[in-house]
């Protein structure tokens, strides 16, 4: 007898991950968190609360109250919580802390150079229209105006390509393009500087001796953080 091996008929092209807005974690829950309080004085589960059956039941034979399945086959469902004030997602603290090194405490703009700031969002333009070339060629157009400077006319025009490029906007990004973003994005951050390029004020050094904590000459001052809420 034969044998039939079958192939893949479907393959996956690309996979995405994005933090959920606020919108989106509204959607998605199917319980306003409102209630600290877990149990009653009889041990039952208190209206609002994390262990409120509408998030998945706690017996073994009790149907959830939002999907009707027994506690073996609920997958559990998400609640939310409406914070009093906006919070910084833990997971980004630590790109929040570079960011915060960069960026001047009296003009409050990048420290970096007007130039350095505009390049790096025209090629971030570039990279998110599809045109990837054209912003590896961006680079290199500015290397060379820094090199020479009697072609600084051109490094005044950074930001010319973004309009010229005829690119097709996609409606995602690719693997590439996330890896082009990242690496200009981690170009630009990567040199500090103590003095501002735009006001020319200097600022103080700033350190996270805990997570949570930033620590600076002239301010001390404490974030708080919860996975329910995302800001960027």
């Amino acid at each position: 007898m034969a044998q039939i091996t079958e192939g893949a008929t479907d393959s996956v092209d690309a996979v995405w991950f994005n933090f959920m807005t606020t919108e989106e974690v509204r959607k998605h829950s199917v319980l306003k968190l409102t209630n600290a309080n877990l149990l009653d004085f009889m041990n039952r589960p208190m209206p609002g609360g994390l262990y409120d059956p509408v998030l998945g039941p706690l017996e073994d034979r009790t149907p959830c109250k939002s999907c009707g399945l027994l506690k073996l086959h609920c997958p559990g469902h998400c609640g939310h919580i409406d914070l009093v004030s906006p919070i910084y997602n833990p997971l980004l603290f630590n790109f929040l802390h570079t960011l915060i090194q960069r960026t001047c405490f009296f003009c409050y703009h990048f420290r970096a150079e007007r130039t350095e700031v505009e390049k790096c969002i025209s090629q971030l333009k570039l990279i998110g229209k599809g045109d990837i070339v054209g912003a590896k060629r961006l680079d290199s157009d500015s290397k060379d105006s820094s090199s020479h400077p009697e072609n600084s006319e051109g490094c005044q025009k950074l930001g010319s390509r973004l309009h010229e490029s005829e690119a097709v906007n996609p409606k995602e990004w690719t693997s590439l393009q996330l890896t082009e973003a990242m690496s200009v994005l981690n170009k630009f951050l990567k040199v500090k500087y103590k003095r501002c390029k735009n006001c020319d004020a200097k600022n103080p050094a700033i350190t996270k001796p805990t997570f949570g904590w930033f620590h600076t000459v002239y301010f001390l001052f404490c974030l708080s953080f919860s996975p329910f809420s995302c800001r960027q």
